[in-house]
């Protein structure tokens, strides 16, 4: 199924691909919306319908995640996290749900668990 796919630049800092199916939306607002199956981000008030993957990418980032966190394991610590886990960015107001993050120990205290009102 092909989706349509919006190019959006916002402050010439990020560009995003996806589809578009909010706009304006608060941090809050996202936060509290349900938006069933479909794999969304929230990038400065925009919700974007993130394209699905293939098999040769799932391949790819379970790879990548064994080989950093053998890495991380073997140097002194860290994680490896990846989707559901939301990486909030200082520069652009965003969620956003990275393949792979790398967190070292020193950053580790940066995970947070996002409250329920």
């Amino acid at each position: 199924m092909d989706m349509p796919i919006d190019v959006v630049d916002i402050q010439a800092k990020v560009r995003i691909s996806g589809k578009v199916i909010a706009r304006n939306m608060s941090y809050d607002t996202f936060m509290d919306t349900d938006f069933g199956e479909r794999h969304v981000e929230w990038v400065n008030g925009l919700v974007i319908e993130m394209a699905g993957i293939d098999e040769r990418h799932d391949a790819l980032v379970d790879f990548l995640r064994i080989f950093f966190s053998a890495f991380l394991e073997s140097t002194g610590g860290g994680r490896c996290l990846g989707d559901p886990m939301l990486m909030k960015l200082i520069d652009v107001p965003s969620l956003r749900t990275p393949d792979i993050q790398v967190l070292l120990p020193d950053r580790l205290g940066q995970i947070t668990i996002p409250t329920t009102q």
